[in-house]
């Protein structure tokens, strides 16, 4: 957390790194464009329209290594001002910034991504009350017709101080 000289506050949560949870799945992403650009030279070699059937399994192959990839090494900045709400997220490629106005904001909140169905039956599955404190949801600001999430990747004591620390602070700027 930084104030600011202009009277801002900014909160950055740090990129994750590479961690072992990443490395199966960079691996495995790995693997699987090797044996993508195996299938396409051999396929080449019939026909070239035999070769284009593999152009799917290339878009999986990228979208799961460069995903990986850019989820962990994300940084996000959020600045609140007298008058608006910055959300930054940081990325090698691929970096997004969002304004938004006090009075566009109808609520920040964390937003569930499941329904009471999913619930009951995560319920009933789990054998201790502990896993359900993880499905805490993701941090969210709701304004007219959009939903902007942010802190996706912060954990869940995280995620509810980050939103109850803004609905404070956007309600104290707002009086």
């Amino acid at each position: 957390m930084q104030r600011g000289l202009h009277e801002e506050i900014s909160f950055t949560k740090p990129k994750k790194g590479i961690s072992k949870s990443n490395i199966p799945v960079l691996i495995f992403a790995t693997l699987w464009l090797l044996l993508v650009a195996f299938w396409t030279f051999f396929a080449a070699m019939g026909s070239i329209w035999f070769a284009l059937f593999s152009i799917p399994f290339w878009i999986i192959g990228f979208g799961l290594f460069f995903g990986t990839l850019l989820t962990a090494t994300q940084t996000e900045v959020i600045t609140l001002t007298r008058h608006s709400i910055v959300i930054e997220k940081k990325r090698i490629i691929l970096s997004k910034t969002v304004e938004i106005n006090h009075n566009n904001i109808l609520s920040i909140e964390l937003q569930k991504s499941f329904n009471k169905k999913s619930m009951d039956s995560l319920k009933a599955a789990s054998q201790s009350n502990n896993a359900l404190d993880k499905l805490v949801g993701l941090p969210n600001i709701k304004t007219d017709g959009k939903n902007h999430r942010f802190f996706t990747n912060a954990n869940p004591k995280e995620k509810k101080w980050i939103v109850s620390l803004l609905n404070h602070l956007v309600t104290e700027l707002n009086k």
